[in-house]
């Protein structure tokens, strides 16, 4: 009986886990790349290791999906240039191009 408990209890914190979106600490971008024949951003940042809630295939960058806005774009864009630290929540529930997906940006 003890044994099906924590059986369950484990099975629930997974599923609780996996499809919360998770912020990032303040990080620093270190790169950003654009395929020409996509609007998509791959984004890689000082971190040792990403924020990946989803369990994504690739961890070596966050990708912003071609339907974010243009504001959320130019706020990384910004970020880079100007190498100020900001901070990403990442979608729980899916990747984006295999990779963790930024749905938030927010500069610090």
């Amino acid at each position: 009986m003890n044994r099906i408990i924590l059986v369950s209890v484990l099975m629930l914190a997974c599923g609780l886990t996996h499809g919360s979106n998770m912020q990032t600490a303040a990080v620093k971008i270190v790169a950003v790349e654009n395929w020409t024949s996509g609007d998509g951003l791959y984004i890689k940042t000082d971190e040792a290791s990403l924020v990946n809630p989803f369990d994504c295939r690739y961890e070596d960058k966050y990708h912003m999906a071609g339907g974010a806005s243009d504001i959320s774009k130019s706020m990384v864009l910004t970020a880079y240039a100007s190498g100020k630290p900001v901070i990403f929540t990442i979608i729980g529930s899916q990747c984006s191009a295999d990779r963790p997906q930024i749905v938030m940006v927010k500069l610090k």
